[in-house]
C-alpha cells in the first residue's frame, strides 16, 4: 500500500495578494464615495426644502401682517385671501384665538418648543411629526399686529425621497429637535398707512 500524498496547503502567492488588496481598497472606496455622496445630497435636499419653506412663510406672513395692519380685517378674512401651497396649513395665534385655514389644523399641530420661540419674539423653524406625518413647521412673530404667524409644511414626499427612515420628522439629524432660528427675513418696504 502506497502511504497517501497529503497536499499541502500553499499560502497565495504575491499576485493574488496584490489582486485582493486591490479590491478591498477599491471596494471599501466605493463604499466611503457612496455614503459621502447620499449624505450630502440629503442635507442638500433638506436645505433647499426648509429655505423653500421660509421663504413662502415669510411671503405669506407679511401678507397677513399687511392684512391685519392696513385693511384692518379679521384674521379668518386675511387668511382666506392667502393661497396656502398644497400640502401646507397657516395658523395665527393672536389674543388667545387660533385660527387656520384648515379645519383640521389647529394649536396642537404647532409644537410647542416652537410656540414658546415664536412668543419670545423669535422667527423659527422645526421639523416634526403632526398626526403621524412629517412635517416642516415655520413660526413668525408679528409684533406690528400683535399676532404669531405659523406654516406647517407637509414633507411626507421628502421623507420617502429620503428613504423614510432617519429623514425629517422620523428621527434622525433633524427629526424632532428643538426650533431653530432661521435666516432674518427679507427686507420689505414699509406700506404708507
Amino acid at each position: 500500500m502506497r502511504p497517501v500524498a497529503r497536499r499541502r496547503w500553499r499560502s497565495p502567492g504575491l499576485r493574488a495578494g496584490v489582486t485582493l488588496s486591490f479590491t478591498v481598497g477599491a471596494s471599501a472606496l466605493a463604499t466611503l464615495t457612496a455614503l459621502g455622496t447620499h449624505a450630502l445630497t440629503r442635507e442638500h435636499l433638506l436645505d433647499q426644502r426648509e429655505d423653500s419653506a421660509l421663504r413662502q412663510a415669510y411671503a405669506d406672513a407679511s401678507s397677513v401682517r399687511e392684512g391685519l395692519r392696513t385693511a384692518g380685517l379679521p384674521v379668518d378674512d386675511v387668511l382666506a385671501a392667502i393661497a396656502p401651497p398644497s400640502g401646507s396649513e397657516l395658523l395665527v395665534q393672536r389674543a388667545g384665538s387660533w385660527y387656520s385655514t384648515s379645519l383640521d389644523a389647529g394649536a396642537a399641530d404647532v409644537p410647542a418648543p416652537l410656540r414658546e420661540a415664536v412668543e419670545a419674539g423669535s422667527p423659527a423653524t422645526m421639523w416634526t411629526q403632526v398626526q403621524g406625518r412629517p412635517v416642516l413647521a415655520v413660526g413668525v412673530p408679528l409684533p406690528a399686529v400683535d399676532a404669531q404667524f405659523y406654516e406647517v409644511a407637509d414633507v411626507q414626499e421628502l421623507h420617502r425621497t429620503l428613504g423614510g427612515g432617519g429623514g425629517p420628522g422620523g428621527g434622525g439629524r433633524r427629526g424632532g429637535r428643538a426650533p431653530r432660528a432661521p435666516p432674518p427675513p427679507p427686507p420689505t418696504t414699509p406700506s404708507k398707512s
